[in-house]
């Protein structure tokens, strides 16, 4: 799931970025915001992906918001709004992806959302997280499951590392790559493209680690996991061909 939050206080501004970005890409979820106190608060809850900020040379809070963002993550994609080009030197120093002025036509704003859902497609193959109160990201590629322990959740890497995190299964269930990573237990989730073959109890991985299936789960286990190896069958012989 990408989210994407607009803060501006142009009304127009919002519905005009809101109205394009769900045409382009309706899979996304847009959340508005004129007070930077509430986005601020949301930045860890919502774990956005892409921002839109107003930038206003009076009233700094786009600016500030920008900087704070860089401290959430530093793959987040930045879009400036702003009423000068003079102001476009401190997108530059909060690596803003795109400045836009508020006069921005049509095309330009499909051209930045284009570019931005590129950079969101190359980067949400991260997973961020915070930890002692700093923030960071492991490749989703290097995980083959994400583990239920009582109050706490671990992931689990090829690597052998086991990071801990304070998210339940149900909202990593929810941001999770529905294609990629299946809820194979009420304790696991498990990364599609390391398991080895589904038993009738169990799914067993590439790494021969075994872990339970329940039987309510097991149809759609396979269907995700079927549905995988034909996606990846398929490219691989697309690419031979080509």
């Amino acid at each position: 799931m990408v989210n994407v939050a607009i803060f501006c206080m142009d009304n127009a501004i919002q519905e005009k970025i809101k109205e394009k970005v769900e045409r382009l890409e309706p899979a996304w979820k847009v959340y508005l915001y004129t007070d930077e106190k509430e986005i601020e608060k949301d930045m860890f809850k919502k774990h956005f992906s892409i921002f839109f900020m107003e930038l206003d040379e009076e009233n700094q809070s786009g600016y500030y918001l920008a900087k704070e963002i860089r401290k959430y993550s530093a793959n987040a994609v930045i879009i400036f709004i702003a009423g000068k080009e003079t102001d476009a030197c401190q997108a530059f120093e909060v690596g803003a992806l795109r400045f836009l002025k508020k006069t921005f036509d049509n095309e330009k704003l499909e051209e930045a959302i284009n570019r931005a859902e590129h950079v969101v497609s190359e980067e949400s193959i991260y997973f961020p997280y915070k930890k002692r109160g700093y923030v960071y990201q492991i490749r989703l590629s290097d995980v083959y499951m994400f583990e239920r322990k009582e109050r706490i959740s671990e992931i689990h890497t090829v690597c052998g590392k086991v990071e801990k995190i304070y998210v339940s299964l149900n909202r990593l269930e929810n941001w999770l790559d529905p294609r990629c990573f299946v809820r194979a237990h009420a304790k696991y989730i498990v990364n599609v493209s390391y398991i080895d073959c589904i038993k009738e109890s169990i799914v067993v991985l590439n790494n021969e680690k075994s872990i339970p299936l329940a039987r309510t789960r097991k149809k759609k286990v396979e269907d995700v996991y079927k549905q995988y190896t034909y996606k990846t069958n398929k490219s691989a012989v697309v690419q031979a061909i080509e």
